[in-house]
């Protein structure tokens, strides 16, 4: 009975599709070829001009005496140099602050993943998931969870070498710890 309405069924879905059904393929790219190729044959190709072809010209006016001559900068002034000092200082807490809250965001996301995946084994297995009986599917779940508390401990040790490595780059507090 059930292969008998499957059969049916399908038919029907088949006969619909096919009543239903959009232009076909081969009719849709034969229409692409043929406007691609008139496209090609109604535009005209391009020159490049270069400077070959345009030659010298001789009634060109000369480039100012100011473009010829490099710029001569004004001497800079100490509140100039404090604040192009100040500009690095902070493009160098940026570099380090970025890397720094992207590890910690990872951090957090992977903490919320295990505190999920636990709190799922917890209401899964009760207290068999502490006590036994183990079933396959509980072991399952706590080696999953193991393995991302193995991730989560190498992000924090690469977050420490992180904050480390800034404050021994003679960052601030607030770069290494945002």
């Amino acid at each position: 009975m059930h292969r008998k309405f499957f059969k049916i069924f399908a038919l029907a879905l088949l006969l619909t599709l096919a009543a239903y059904g959009q232009e076909p393929l081969g009719d849709v790219a034969r229409q692409y070829r043929e406007k691609k190729e008139t496209d090609q044959t109604s535009s005209t190709p391009t020159k490049v001009i270069t400077n070959q072809d345009l030659g010298e010209d001789s009634n060109a006016p000369a480039p100012p005496p100011s473009a010829q001559k490099p710029a001569q900068t004004a001497p800079k002034t100490s509140a100039d140099h404090a604040a192009q000092q100040a500009q690095a200082q902070e493009r160098e807490a940026q570099r380090w602050r970025g890397p720094i809250l992207e590890q910690k965001h990872k951090i957090a996301y992977l903490q919320s993943q295990i505190d999920q995946a636990n709190a799922n084994i917890r209401s899964t297995y009760g207290s068999a998931a502490v006590d036994g009986p183990f079933t396959r599917a509980l072991v399952q779940a706590q080696q999953k969870v193991a393995q991302m508390q193995l991730q989560l401990d190498d992000l924090k040790r690469r977050l420490e070498d992180m904050q480390d490595a800034a404050r021994r780059a003679g960052m601030q507090s607030q770069v290494y710890d945002p």
